[in-house]
């Protein structure tokens, strides 16, 4: 590589963190480039556009949660619709597909929260001692906090989820027909360097800033085990430590 003689600065990465740098640089008067490993712009915003699918598919930022005034303003700017999500969700089970029930279920269990007196304490003491839950209400509630909130069910705060509005800032979300991509198609097609850049940037600092955690769900609740085989017990985490589990009639 021939090194640029009117280069001041080079980024490598054009993620959250690079594009915010190479702004800040830029509008300081400084020559600078971006280089990026991967054949696209965006980072964290990856919009996949398959045939088969009659929507945009999100593989990164997908939702617009709340009144967030700067991602209305940018979007607006580039000609992107919000829509609203209707909270459905569908699980399949003995070879059917049905409404899950699921938010029906989160909601019992975090409606609770804020009726709850005394000392605060973590979300997991709160399931295990908060009477009469029903056990598949709680771990639905579990996943939503670790899955949503990226959150130690064993750490949280009651108090915090209380105040955070429980399911509410799930519930309560947009999301663009069109595709998140929105905003990095309209730096492709600026001209204008400084712009191109601003734009970039700015779409990575909504992302960072409302939503910085992507959530992947996945949930293991059955588990098969060898009668002579000990030590599983039922619990609402559904985790089962390798150091409990023995044959029977052996210490563990």
């Amino acid at each position: 590589m021939t090194a640029e003689k009117s280069l001041d600065v080079l980024v490598v990465g054009a993620g959250a963190a690079g594009l915010a740098a190479a702004r800040a640089l830029h509008e300081r008067g400084l020559t600078v480039r971006v280089l990026e490993a991967r054949e696209r712009m965006g980072g964290r915003i990856l919009t996949l556009r398959d045939p088969a699918s009659p929507a945009p598919l999100e593989l990164g930022a997908e939702f617009v949660h709340g009144d967030a005034p700067l991602t209305r303003r940018l979007l607006a700017a580039a000609g992107a619709e919000l829509v609203p999500v209707e909270a459905l969700s569908w699980e399949a089970a003995d070879g059917r597909v049905e409404p899950s029930g699921s938010w029906e279920r989160i909601e019992r269990v975090l409606g609770r929260l804020e009726t709850c007196a005394g000392p605060d304490r973590s979300f997991l003491e709160f399931l295990r001692s908060e009477p009469g839950l029903d056990p598949l209400d709680a771990q639905a509630a579990l996943g939503f906090v670790e899955g949503f909130y990226a959150a130690d069910g064993g750490r949280i705060s009651q108090r915090a989820l209380a105040e955070a509005g429980g399911a509410g800032a799930a519930l309560d979300s947009l999301r663009l027909p069109g595709g998140y991509d929105a905003l990095i198609s309209q730096a492709r097609v600026e001209l204008d360097a400084s712009k191109r850049l601003r734009t970039l940037a700015e779409a990575e600092a909504v992302l960072m800033d409302e939503l910085p955690i992507l959530p992947l769900y996945f949930y293991v609740t059955k588990n098969l085990w060898r009668p002579r085989v000990a030590g599983p017990e039922d619990n609402i985490r559904d985790t089962h430590p390798l150091n409990r589990v023995h044959l029977a009639g052996q210490a563990p």
